[in-house]
């Protein structure tokens, strides 16, 4: 049975084994001059501070996908709180359902009780899901280039 909740850093820390460490190999553009290295401290404090916000999907209590933002007033607009994605991720066995679709619904609803005004999550090029992310009701707003800086000094 596939279940959608709010979830805490530590749920999702104890039960992510390594299907971080595949999400990472998978769709990180720099895996390789950038390895993996999570600042756990990092997000128990931002979810301490209550600026984290994690939704994790399970199907019979196993963690197959996982949506996590930050949420505050945005620096430009300080009376609207943004939610920017810092990472989703479905279980490929998944993603042909209609499990993200449902994931995505679950955190938008669950957004929208703590006042978000603005929910913005990105995708990889190399792994689109524009045509879910439309039916869903979003918007392309931004293109994000980047650039590895890392071999340049």
């Amino acid at each position: 049975m596939i279940t959608y909740q709010k979830d805490t850093v530590e749920n999702v820390f104890r039960d992510i084994g390594e299907t971080f460490i595949k999400h990472h190999e998978e769709v990180e553009s720099y895996a390789k001059e950038v390895p993996l290295d999570i600042d756990r401290g990092q997000y128990e404090a931002l979810e301490l501070a209550g600026v984290l916000h994690t939704v994790s999907v399970r199907d019979a209590g196993e963690l197959v996908g996982y949506y996590v933002s930050i949420v505050m007033p945005h620096p430009h607009h300080k009376g609207s709180l943004f939610a920017v994605n810092d990472i989703l991720y479905i279980d490929p066995e998944y993603r042909s359902s209609e499990v993200a679709a449902e994931m995505i619904i679950f955190a938008e609803e669950d957004l929208k009780e703590m006042d978000v005004t603005v929910m913005a999550f990105s995708m990889k090029v190399s792994h689109p899901f524009k045509s879910l992310a439309e039916m869903l009701g979003f918007e392309e707003t931004d293109i994000v280039y980047s650039k590895y800086l890392g071999d340049s000094r």
